[in-house]
């Protein structure tokens, strides 16, 4: 019938200061570096939208972590947030992403099930994704990839890293439409992309052949 009560304390005031470790991070997910350091007076609750800067979906549970990554990025993209899998799909049905940033572990949907939706709907299959995870084993970076994941950055990671693999995505992803425009003519085995893709370019190309005789097929029909 004896109980034990143990108190911790946990706030700054109840240690010295020869009693705080200087080289913990505080963030368990994520660390800075100081040149990536934050002001946080900087943020404001009303972010106007720069249409010259790509839109950014960012899926986390973890708030504080959201609310880091959305900070950082918000200097070059425009950021949208989601907490889990489903707000994340409602986000993309809302808006117009050009990339996105998931966790992996998630309530009611993980980042896996979430891509996996992604690359399976032919109206965003294009979009590339980022998958943020504690796990380091190869099967779990296997099943990330094998559900169509573009990029794996496995916790803790410098904000750097994901800021850098977001440019390094996006580019490539501006190279290949610059190679369309500028090329008049392509055979589509010579593309690699996934079937979803491949199938949509199949018909666009079947449409256009279809109507080359008729003068008053235009941009707008063929949408």
């Amino acid at each position: 019938g004896t109980t034990f009560i143990v108190t911790l304390p946990i706030g700054k005031s109840s240690f010295g200061a020869d009693q705080f470790d200087s080289n913990h991070e505080e963030n368990e997910f994520i660390s800075i570096n100081k040149e990536e350091e934050i002001d946080d007076e900087e943020e404001s609750d009303n972010v106007t939208t720069d249409d010259s800067k790509p839109n950014i979906l960012i899926v986390e549970d973890n708030a504080e972590l959201l609310s880091l990554m959305s900070k950082m990025l918000r200097a070059d993209y425009n950021i949208s947030t989601a907490t889990n899998g489903k707000e994340g799909l409602e986000q993309i049905e809302a808006e117009s992403i050009d990339l996105i940033v998931t966790d992996v572990m998630m309530p009611v949907m993980d980042g896996m099930e979430f891509t996996h939706r992604i690359k399976e709907d032919a109206d965003y299959c294009h979009i590339p994704v980022i998958l943020l995870t504690a796990k380091t084993k190869d099967e779990d970076r296997e099943e990330g990839y094998n559900v169509g994941a573009d990029g794996f950055i496995t916790k803790p990671f410098q904000l750097s890293v994901l800021h850098a693999r977001i440019k390094n995505l996006l580019e490539a992803r501006n190279r290949v439409q610059t190679r369309f425009k500028d090329k008049a003519y392509f055979e589509l085995k010579e593309l690699e992309y996934t079937n979803l893709d491949q199938d949509f370019l199949q018909r666009a190309i079947d449409c256009v052949n279809q109507h080359l005789d008729d003068t008053e097929f235009d941009q707008q029909s063929f949408v």
